[in-house]
């Protein structure tokens, strides 16, 4: 089994009203625990008003199952 670390960043918000977005991305791999976190800073972002969240997948390189599951609960 390879190890893979987790690693989440807030991306730097691009609108005009920033307090709205939540701009999160996922590195390498998508997992349970990745997916956890994920969990975790949305319903964060949710209680404090959120109303547009953004997911960059783009240095996702795997996911497992529980972490296609969170994606298709989002």
């Amino acid at each position: 089994m390879r190890s893979q670390s987790l690693k989440l960043r807030a991306l730097p918000d691009t609108a005009a009203h920033s307090s709205n977005i939540l701009s999160l991305a996922v590195v390498e791999l998508l997992d349970a625990t990745a997916a956890e976190s994920l969990r975790h800073d949305l319903i964060t972002g949710v209680d404090r008003g959120t109303r547009q969240i953004q997911l960059d997948l783009s240095q996702t390189h795997d996911l497992d199952a529980i972490g296609l599951a969170f994606l298709a609960a989002i």
